[in-house]
């Protein structure tokens, strides 16, 4: 029997050393997220200013756009790229002829529709939510991505303040260092008791609600081991103040289980900037606008009044139906400020929501309808062109988000058997993912487009010589087509079958012509018989 290969990891002096490094680079954007924060995701402002469970976190935004416009854009990408009512992924070899393959494309079919039950009976579409809503707010999502022995896979998005992030020379996430406080009955739970030192083993029973600082490290191999694989990511998991590994959550991943996501990013940075930077300057505006909007509509309806000092007999009563005494020759009460055009603040107001809606692209989601009402192909138009706009912005998603998460579901359903041996002509080809959100059918659409606009032109030609259609593939058309716009697998006949029907029916003519050959035949001896009889 072979012996268990030795872990080997950082050392406790190297993993803080690198935390306190990255918690130093970091220290310039916390005060930058707390705003983001506090004016777009309230639920996360917590990242300098720390508060109590349960406390009140809105109670200084006097105007919710940023708050609102941000919901609005993580519902369109939850509905756009993982909806959780369909399939928004598929595989592909790159090779449209093996993929029409019937072995290859009943192994594609089935291989896809396993990993999107996977996904659907897990937490995933609980937390991606979070995920986007952090997405264009903070302008960094991170999501743990980790086997179940229940559900396979389980998920957990983390928030900004308790983790730090660091890049490979290609600008891709694989380390990442986590910092968070956990009272003994937690850490009993996550890492079994016998696991862990004593001092938490004592706090359970004297001091259960005291906290300990766990620092959870998943980087490369090859940042500790000369000629390690940057491709194999080794986990280790301390408790800080002991100084104490806990050696039974070692582990090594072939995928990094983290699933980190830039909105978009500066050369040389390591975290995000999104929408919700290029929306707070207004939000903030906006929030100081609407104080001094209250305090103008507060002194319209409760005006500060002016009056001689000698004049009025006080005290001054505001309330209806109050009545106030006035001396003889005195000038009347009246307020300072009678020609307050308000309006003009509120037109003002609605110029800089405006302009954050803009920052979320609410624009580009909603259907702005023209004329009394459109017709449905006008509506599939706009949308279309609506999710090709949005499409470059989001490529970043796939790279950092949709391809990690596919590829780390396959490696966890394959080693737990759940993946069908490929066909041999799979065997060592790599596959391709090929989104089928809606977004990306969007953006194949004008292939489709493309395609019907040949024939269409192409018509009058065929026409006057049917001999032009013999340039097209009539099959390989049809399986293009119904790849871009992504119709269930079960309407689509597969090779054999089809080439089984064209077989019965080119037999079930080739007899009706024997039969009307026969016929003719029959008759035509017929014919000469007569004729026979009646020369001789």
């Amino acid at each position: 029997m072979a012996a268990k290969k030795k872990f080997v990891g950082m050392t406790f002096s190297q993993i803080e050393k690198k935390t306190q490094t990255l918690k130093t680079d970091r220290s310039n954007w916390e005060t930058h997220w707390q705003e983001l924060a506090d004016h777009i995701h309230p639920r996360r402002a917590s990242v300098i200013s720390k508060k109590a469970d349960g406390a009140r976190r809105n109670f200084h935004l006097l105007d919710n756009s940023g708050v609102h416009s941000n919901e609005v854009l993580a519902g369109a990408l939850h509905s756009f790229l993982t909806n959780p009512n369909g399939e928004f992924f598929g595989m592909t070899t790159g090779d449209m002829n093996i993929d029409n393959q019937d072995d290859v494309r009943r192994w594609i079919q089935g291989t896809v529709r396993s990993m999107h039950n996977v996904l659907s009976n897990s937490n995933f579409q609980t937390e991606v939510h979070e995920y986007y809503l952090d997405l264009p707010s903070i302008c960094t999502s991170n999501m743990l991505m980790e086997g179940d022995e229940d559900n396979i896979v389980r998920f957990s998005t983390k928030f900004i303040g308790e983790y730090m992030i660091d890049e490979n020379r290609f600008g891709e996430v694989d380390q990442i260092y986590l910092e968070w406080d956990a009272r003994p009955a937690e850490l009993f739970d996550q890492f079994g008791e016998e696991n862990l030192p004593d001092k938490v083993k004592d706090a359970f029973k004297k001091n259960p609600e005291e906290k300990f600082c766990v620092i959870h490290g998943v980087y490369p191999e090859a940042l500790i081991k000369s000629g390690g694989n940057a491709k194999k990511y080794l986990q280790q998991y301390w408790i800080k103040s002991e100084k104490f590994e806990i050696v039974s959550a070692q582990a090594t991943f072939t995928t990094f289980p983290y699933l980190v996501s830039r909105w978009g990013k500066a050369s040389g940075e390591r975290w995000g900037r999104g929408p919700g930077m290029n929306a707070l300057p207004e939000l903030k505006v906006l929030n100081k606008m609407n104080e001094t909007m209250l305090i103008g509509a507060q002194k319209m309806v409760d005006p500060p009044v002016q009056m001689e000092d000698d004049g009025v007999i006080l005290p001054l009563i505001t309330r209806p139906g109050g009545v106030n005494f006035r001396r003889p020759g005195s000038a009347e009460i009246r307020p300072i400020f009678a020609n307050t055009n308000i309006e003009f603040g509120y037109q003002a107001l609605q110029d800089r929501r405006q302009r954050v809606r803009d920052a979320f692209f609410i624009d580009k989601l909603q259907l702005q309808q023209q004329g009394p009402e459109m017709t449905a192909t006008e509506v599939l138009q706009r949308t279309e062109d609506s999710m090709r706009l949005l499409g470059p912005m989001l490529g970043r998603m796939q790279n950092e988000f949709l391809k990690p998460l596919i590829n780390r579901l396959y490696d966890l359903m394959d080693r737990r058997g759940m993946i069908e041996t490929p066909p041999q002509v799979l065997q060592g080809r790599n596959l391709i993912v090929r989104y089928s959100s809606v977004i990306a059918r969007s953006q194949r659409a004008s292939e489709g487009k493309a395609i019907m606009s040949t024939f269409q032109n192409l018509a009058p030609f065929i026409q006057l010589d049917p001999s032009v259609a013999d340039n097209f593939d009539g099959d390989a058309a049809a399986r293009v087509m119904s790849a871009i716009y992504g119709p269930p697998a079960e309407i689509m006949r597969d090779m054999k079958s089809v080439a089984a029907i064209r077989k019965q029916r080119a037999d079930a003519q080739a007899a009706q012509a024997k039969m009307q050959q026969d016929a003719i035949t029959a008759t035509e001896g017929a014919a000469i018989m007569q004729a026979g009889q009646q020369n001789g």
